[in-house]
């Protein structure tokens, strides 16, 4: 085994993870630039994306655009068929993150009736 391998683990695509972005304190602004990709369950169940935790990122090909955010709700899952050629559904993570000077000047009611109403809108989804 190579040192590249020893250094590296493989995930067993599992589930997907939605990154979404707040970037205003009142939550009118998010944003969704970012890709949904595969993860495994561990990071679904573990507190990995936890409320608080935080996380730095930025998007491919803008090193400019790396930037420090912060968790700023308890994840939401939801079950979807991530393609029209799939036979099964998969769980979808949703993590809210906001950079740390839009989480400092939060309203964290604000955050939480944004979050329920991203569920109640998932779960009338999922009915039709």
């Amino acid at each position: 085994m190579s040192t590249l391998e020893s250094n590296c683990r493989m995930i067993k695509p599992e589930a997907l993870l939605r990154m979404l972005l707040i970037q205003t304190p009142d939550c009118q602004t998010i944003s969704d630039e970012m890709p949904v990709f595969w993860i495994d369950m561990p990071r679904v169940l573990g507190d990995h994306y936890a409320f608080g935790t935080q996380h730095r990122f930025g998007l491919e090909g803008k090193r400019q655009s790396m930037q420090t955010c912060i968790s700023v709700a308890t994840p939401h899952t939801q079950y979807v068929v991530p393609s029209p050629e799939a036979t099964e559904p998969v769980l979808l993570l949703t993590v809210f993150l906001a950079p740390q000077v839009v989480f400092e000047q939060m309203d964290l009611a604000v955050v939480s009736s944004l979050v329920d109403q991203m569920a109640r809108l998932d779960g009338a989804d999922q009915t039709n």
